[in-house]
């Protein structure tokens, strides 16, 4: 598979108009990570176009207009690209590539209402309307990869917010957190890029505490419930916990799980 170069606004905005046109009916896209911020002029390169669908027969149909221009699944991928957990992965050898979500990325972060809400339209491009995350919500799709130039990429984000005249939103974050809490891993990854953020950037995300609070209980009750359904009782459980050396805020903690 030819390897994805780095591209400016104006390649991205002409591929993703040539697909645009060749569509058969109306369909919404989300753009995440260094595409939005391209087109935000918040970032000058980037090397693929990423983004969300709200359906799948939404994603089958910009995926088959891109195949009809030239590109190629890619099935030769690193670690850190399988870790996203795209549906599909497009590339060609002289356009953007393409990674292709259906709602969720790096299988635990899903296109939630709330990230719609704050999207912004960018415009029509033949009968694909594109939409731009907010800011918020890219730093935090970009704080759940393991990534290291998204750590850059958000701190560039918090920066440019700065210089806009208006203040990062970490409670947008913070609320996102709570409408996914399905996904365990999420506070706790999040504690450790922000933490990241904190000691390469000296930038402090003010819910850093919470994060590592959230992250602590999410794997608490982890163990929790694998004990749960392994046949455990509440007691034995806390029992075992009791002399596992755990402190009386964990103990505080994991009693609270039986009334789950």
């Amino acid at each position: 598979m030819p390897e994805a170069r780095l591209y400016r606004k104006e390649d991205l905005l002409s591929d993703l108009g040539a697909v645009g046109n060749r569509l058969p009916r109306k369909i919404k896209v989300y753009l995440i990570g260094g595409c939005a911020m391209s087109l935000k002029d918040l970032k000058e390169f980037t090397k693929d176009v990423d983004a969300i669908f709200v359906s799948i027969s939404d994603l089958k149909l910009f995926e088959k207009e891109l195949l009809s221009l030239g590109y190629e699944k890619s099935v030769s991928l690193d670690v850190a690209y399988e870790k996203l957990g795209a549906y599909s992965i497009l590339r060609h050898p002289e356009n953007a590539g393409f990674d292709l979500f259906d709602r969720k990325v790096c299988n635990m972060l899903t296109l939630s209402d709330g990230m719609v809400h704050r999207s912004s339209k960018y415009g029509d491009f033949g009968r694909l309307e594109l939409f731009l995350l907010s800011n918020e919500d890219i730093a935090l799709f970009k704080g759940i990869t393991e990534r290291p130039r998204d750590i850059d990429d958000i701190a560039a984000i918090i920066k440019s917010t700065a210089a806009e005249g208006r203040t990062f939103d970490w409670d947008a974050i913070r609320s996102e957190c709570m409408v996914q809490a399905e996904h365990l891993k999420i506070e706790g990854h999040l504690y450790d890029r922000f933490h990241e953020l904190f000691t390469r950037y000296q930038i402090r995300a003010p819910l850093l505490s919470w994060l590592r609070k959230r992250g602590i209980r999410n794997l608490l009750y982890e163990s929790y419930r694998i004990r749960l359904e392994k046949g455990m009782s509440h007691e034995n459980i806390m029992r075992e916990f009791e002399g596992g050396g755990f402190n009386k805020s964990d103990i505080k903690i994991l009693r609270g799980f039986k009334k789950k």
